[in-house]
């Protein structure tokens, strides 16, 4: 795994391949930002630390628990993207012994990655954007030609064999 920098996780700008929330994040808009980042280049997600990099952690009130974030994936994410999750130690504002959750996601290769009821997300520059309806739909049918033209291929090429 990736040896972490915390001054980078707190400080680097935010952009294409990073982003920071709170942990008080719902679940379902980290699906979204992990859906994006896999339907792009990929990307690290840093739950517990403010947009100025103030880390709140997750002692800070309110805040969703790591069990439930570390769920994400599989709750709300119709595909599984490549990603792994790391526990950061650090101390919080408040001078407590904290964490943070660290997902790096990798990009998605076979399509795209949808949430269980059906949208889709892509990361452009520091934004995350839903995909339109008319948009998602057109991506999907690419791949899903692509994939049939490679399915082709590779029947072809067994069969010169």
């Amino acid at each position: 795994m990736k040896q972490w920098d915390l001054a980078d996780l707190q400080y680097a700008p935010e952009g294409q391949f990073l982003d920071r929330k709170r942990a008080s994040i719902a679940p379902q808009r980290v699906a979204q930002y992990l859906s994006a980042f896999a339907n792009t280049l990929g990307g690290t997600l840093v739950l517990g630390v403010e947009d100025d990099g103030t880390i709140t952690g997750f002692k800070f009130p309110g805040s969703v628990s790591q069990a439930t974030y570390l769920a994400v994936p599989a709750t709300y994410l119709r595909e599984q993207p490549e990603y792994q999750v790391e526990r950061i130690p650090c101390v919080n504002f408040r001078g407590e012994s904290d964490e943070l959750l660290v997902f790096q996601v990798a990009p998605y290769p076979e399509g795209l990655v949808t949430l269980l009821e059906g949208s889709g997300y892509l990361r452009v520059n520091d934004e995350t954007r839903k995909l339109t309806l008319t948009l998602l739909g057109e991506l999907k049918q690419r791949w899903e030609k692509r994939e049939s033209e490679r399915e082709k291929r590779d029947v072809e090429m067994r069969e010169e064999s």
